[in-house]
């Protein structure tokens, strides 16, 4: 029941892969649970029609689905869960994990994570069975059985066949990282340890890796009732994990007040999802210079990451997969796989891990841009000299006669062709627009470095990630069907911000159109903006640079998420 080559860490602290606690699954600890504390409850959704659910009636549950899907799938196939209610998805995921089968909980960008995974059937509720058909109707792939798992028969004659712990159990968008039963179990316990006290809640969805965290795996693992809510709300006595790229992370701050017991942390797909809160969570972090060496405290590097929850690769994308799963500590005197985050980092003396960059490289990986800047000097290697795979040699040789300043500082060309940036640039001065106009990750190095060129060049051509705004933008008007227009552009921080204008009388639910944008621009681009901004109908400037300018000013937004 492989998918792809076994890439496994070979981290052998904080219990291993394989020890009697490792070795668990998520459907055998909710057999347990159900059998130990089986009228107790397991998790409660708040809202409209509040519900509650046992560990018992859970366990219930879970093996009807179960037993429904393995009359019609073969172990290792694939299961995409299309289900918008928490506590059905919750249901489903487990079934699909009791069933032997390899789960996918959809996200926004549906029709790309079906084409990607080929599952070789859909999970969804009664009520939207049929709008799942017509959705299937208009993609490519045809043929997917559909199940309702709110309307299967109960089955207790069912036995569950074992599973090795290393099995892939489910596979993370974006990217398709496959996750072992293994990896979740030992990050869900990971994450116990750092969780305070008080009622467990999880606000994020479950496509989210830290929403699956919080609302399965932590509460199978630990036995502490998880409540599902759908945005930040005044509960008392809470406790929760939040990423800190949480676009949202104000309000959930805001939300749970001095009562609450709220965790910043670092999430990372790759490590199943919790890396750290401060001190790493019961793994090893490294901070790793361009040699491949581990840097001293206080010194920013990449960060790398290894432990019992680190995944085992990417489906499908072996070379990668061992690239970024592989990498191995030049010198280590224990030697053993590390992680490569691709992002940037720095521990101090404690240990206590701050990131720098959560959109560090756009997604690519030091190493190899290291490997780009060739024998750039050692300044612009540590900074992070992006060169989305061109070489600084044919940057400075594409520069021609500009000053060097130019050429060293900013000629990291990101993927653009050079028409089209001098398009961008305008008017500006040619030498400018030979040499300037390469994308580079850093605006402000840019504009430093291009001295009084016109605001065109700064603005058009000096965007972050390698990406054009038109492509970002044409992804942003297709994510929601209520985004009528947007813009992109950089802004200092070497991040980009969306900012979306919805249609006329178009009034979605508060945060789909975010979740949608940014789950577009991860899976199409590996781009995480810093901020989504949704405007209402007509309220979009009409430029990209006056919106820019506006949002740096404090550009107002109706919905709070500036």
């Amino acid at each position: 029941m492989h998918e792809g080559p076994m890439l496994t860490s070979s981290e052998p602290a904080a219990g291993g892969l394989t020890t009697a606690a490792g070795a668990t699954t998520l459907s055998t600890l909710l057999t347990a649970r159900a059998a130990a504390t089986g009228t107790e409850r397991a998790l409660t959704r708040l809202g409209a029609g509040r519900r509650t659910v046992t560990w018992a009636g859970l366990d219930h549950r879970v093996t009807a689905v179960a037993a429904a899907l393995r009359q019609v799938t073969e172990p290792g196939q694939r299961a995409a869960i299309l289900v918008a209610d928490p506590v059905e998805h919750v249901v489903a995921f487990l079934g699909v994990l009791r069933a032997g089968l390899v789960a996918i909980s959809v996200g926004p960008d549906r029709a790309r994570v079906l084409a990607d995974a080929e599952p070789v059937i859909l999970l969804a509720t009664s009520a939207t069975v049929a709008d799942t058909r017509r959705f299937l109707s208009t993609l490519d792939t045809c043929g997917h059985r559909v199940l309702a798992v709110d309307a299967v028969p109960d089955a207790p004659g069912f036995t569950e066949d074992p599973v090795a712990a290393e099995d892939v159990a489910y596979l993370q968008y974006p990217g398709a990282v496959m996750v072992t039963h293994a990896n979740i179990v030992a990050n869900a316990r990971q994450a116990a340890a750092v969780l305070g006290p008080g009622e467990l809640v999880s606000r994020s969805p479950l496509s989210d890796p830290l929403g699956l965290l919080l609302a399965v795996a932590v509460p199978l693992a630990t036995g502490r009732p998880v409540v599902l809510v759908e945005r930040p709300a005044a509960l008392g006595p809470v406790t929760t994990l939040v990423s800190s790229a949480d676009p949202d992370l104000d309000r959930v701050r805001a939300a749970f007040g001095a009562s609450g017991q709220l965790r910043v942390c670092y999430v990372v797909a790759e490590a199943t999802a919790l890396v750290a809160c401060g001190r790493p969570a019961g793994q090893r972090v490294a901070i790793v210079g361009p040699d491949g060496r581990r840097l001293p405290a206080g010194e920013p590097g990449e960060i790398w990451v290894s432990g019992p929850n680190v995944a085992r690769g990417y489906r499908n994308r072996p070379g990668e997969s061992a690239r970024v799963f592989c990498a191995f500590l030049t010198g280590d005197d224990e030697p053993r796989w590390w992680l490569r985050t691709g992002h940037l980092g720095v521990l101090d003396e404690s240990g206590e891990l701050s990131v720098l960059d959560d959109d560090f490289a756009a997604g690519h990986h030091l190493r190899g841009l290291e490997a780009a800047a060739g024998g750039a000097d050692p300044a612009v290697r540590d900074g992070a000299a992006f060169a989305a795979g061109h070489h600084l040699r044919d940057l400075e040789a594409a520069a021609g006669g500009a000053d060097s300043a130019v050429r060293d500082g900013a000629a990291f060309a990101a993927g653009h062709h050079l028409r089209d940036l001098e398009a961008a640039a305008g008017g500006a001065d040619s030498a400018v627009r030979d040499a300037v106009a390469f994308a580079a990750r850093h605006p402000r190095d840019l504009e430093a470095t291009a001295g009084g060129a016109d605001s065109a060049v700064r603005d058009g051509a000096a965007f972050a990630a390698g990406h054009h705004p038109r492509d970002l933008e044409m992804t942003a008007r297709g994510a929601h069907p209520a985004v009528r227009d947007a813009a992109a552009f950089a802004v200092p921080g070497a991040q980009v911000v969306l900012v979306v204008e919805l249609a006329a009388g178009s009034l979605p639910p508060r945060g789909a159109v975010e979740r949608a944008v940014r789950g577009a621009l991860s899976e199409r681009h590996g781009l995480t903006p810093r901020r989504v901004v949704v405007l209402g109908a007509g309220e979009l400037p009409p430029t990209r640079a006056e919106c820019r300018e506006r949002y740096l000013a404090g550009l107002p937004t109706p919905d709070g998420l500036r």
